[in-house]
């Protein structure tokens, strides 16, 4: 009777560290955009922490630009981009799920301009961030 009540808390604890270190979409990190430098005509999003592509897949984000003109008409412009997969050199990785974008928002005028990316793997989606239009 003690070695099958040790057996057992030997499973509970082996299937309670497994759970611990697994991820899930659910508790995973939100994926994160920045603006890399957009100007008027110009829309520049960078991002990071979103699903990695790997040698088979090729995993996808949308970018949604939200611009709103000086008389305050709204006007979305998206882009679908590839996330980057993992990558190595002989010293060390690159883990991937990065992207970078450069979308003409030509001739949309810019009263102030917002961006927000989805991770189409994951479901996640990332914050709002404004971006810079003069």
């Amino acid at each position: 009777m003690t070695n099958r009540l040790v057996s057992f808390k030997r499973a509970f604890l082996a299937l309670a560290i497994v759970g611990a270190f697994s991820v899930s979409t659910v508790f995973a990190a939100v994926p994160s955009i920045r603006d890399s430098g957009s100007a008027y005509w110009t829309a520049r999003v960078s991002g990071s922490g979103f699903t990695s592509s790997s040698f088979f897949t090729t995993r996808r984000a949308d970018v949604w630009i939200l611009n709103v003109d000086s008389y305050g008409n709204q006007s979305w412009v998206s882009r679908v981009v590839d996330i980057s997969s993992q990558s190595c050199n002989w010293l060390y990785c690159f883990s991937g799920g990065a992207f970078s974008v450069e979308i003409n928002m030509a001739p949309l005028q810019c009263g102030s301009r917002s961006a927000i990316a989805y991770d189409e793997y994951s479901g996640l989606w990332s914050y709002w961030i404004p971006l810079q239009c003069s």
